[in-house]
């Protein structure tokens, strides 16, 4: 391979994803999943950890999995789906002491960052599972069960800088340029569906009733997954290139633009968007901001990991004349996760918990140190 080629894999591999930073051990984002009561981070060069959030002001760890080579999870029914640097492992965490790996499905990501494919075992976890494929095709998955009312809502939510994405029977998951679906009907055993061409550089992945939200490096795409076997692009809002995640509430759409460093540009300002008419999303207004990650949205309050600066809270009720209401100073913030009256902030050493009754004024339950 002539030098020249050399020197572009180089940089390609360096700048391919956006969310990174010094703050862990690994020097990378945790990304957070709530499930019921269980919050379960995930940090690349790390692994997967589960806590116990049963009792928001003692927060407790109850397991692990060493898995370097993760990123991003989506849970169904105690069944958790994980990246492995281009395998997508299956796990049964109805015992989150003993997470037991039940299958793999091998080389279905296209993720440059992670560079070479090399398969390992996983602490006391071995990787492969039962049977090394499960939803390769049809005939590779088993019969499967159908699960209960009870055990189809049984799943969870992500922080808005996530790529994986259960929407009732399905598991939504991107790479760097396509949307791949997988029926998990039967939890243990996804069966592969479909793969769609989207953008390259996509980094987040929204779902919002019956349309999946994806945030890439030039712009949100958005696709209508009301046949969830074929998700089709529905419409798109373009921007300057930067790192872009995206919530969506009502007929608006939330989206930060973070500029420098790998995300490219130098924009740093939440983009609120009219998607009332989804084919033709159109801005409503921009605001500044100093460097934003993650965000999330509740009754047109849009609160926004603003890296060092702390978590903003915005009143955007009218986009004309968004003003600052709240702020949590002190933290460096990456993501959040609201559930009912409590939140979850994603920072660079801690995640935090408060209680939010009072959204402007957050109240610190307790933190906990990675």
């Amino acid at each position: 391979m002539k030098r020249s080629s050399l020197f572009c894999l180089f940089f390609l591999v360096l700048f391919s994803f956006g969310y990174r930073l010094n703050g862990t051990g690994s020097g990378e984002i945790s990304k957070i999943y709530l499930y019921g009561t269980t919050l379960i981070r995930t940090t690349p060069g790390e692994g997967i950890r589960f806590y116990d959030l049963s009792s928001p002001a003692s927060p407790a760890l109850r397991g692990r999995i060493n898995m370097p080579q993760t990123a991003d999870v989506a849970v169904r029914a105690n069944y958790m789906y994980a990246d492995n640097s281009a395998d997508l492992v299956i796990f049964d965490i109805s015992d989150l002491s003993r997470p037991v790996a039940v299958d793999t499905i091998r080389r279905v990501f296209d993720n440059p960052y992670y560079g070479p494919i090399d398969v390992q075992p996983i602490g006391d976890i071995e990787v492969g599972g039962a049977s090394g494929c499960g939803g390769c095709d049809e005939s590779a998955a088993s019969p499967g069960a159908v699960p209960t009312a009870a055990g189809d809502a049984a799943r969870g939510t992500a922080g808005s800088l996530a790529r994986f994405a259960v929407v009732g029977g399905y598991l939504y998951c991107i790479d760097n340029m396509t949307l791949q679906v997988y029926d998990v009907s039967d939890p243990a055993r996804p069966r592969y569906r479909n793969r769609v061409s989207v953008a390259w550089e996509i980094e987040t992945l929204f779902p919002y009733e019956d349309k999946l939200f994806i945030g890439g490096r030039s712009g949100m795409y958005v696709f209508d997954a009301s046949d969830q076997d074929q998700p089709k692009p529905l419409g798109e809002f373009t921007h300057r290139r930067s790192c872009d995640p995206v919530v969506v509430e009502h007929n608006r759409a939330y989206v930060t633009l973070r500029g420098g460093n790998a995300c490219g540009g130098f924009e740093n300002q939440l983009d609120v968007i009219d998607i009332a008419d989804i084919r033709t999303p159109r801005l409503l207004k921009s605001y500044p901001l100093d460097g934003p990650y993650g965000l999330g949205v509740r009754d047109r309050n849009v609160l926004v990991c603003d890296g060092a600066s702390g978590l903003v809270i915005l009143d955007a009720a009218d986009p004309g004349n968004i003003r600052e209401i709240g702020r949590v100073k002190g933290v460096t913030a990456h993501d959040i996760i609201l559930s009912g009256n409590m939140m979850i902030l994603s920072a660079d050493d801690n995640f935090y918990l408060y209680d939010i009754s009072n959204i402007a004024s957050p109240v610190l339950y307790t933190k906990l140190s990675f």
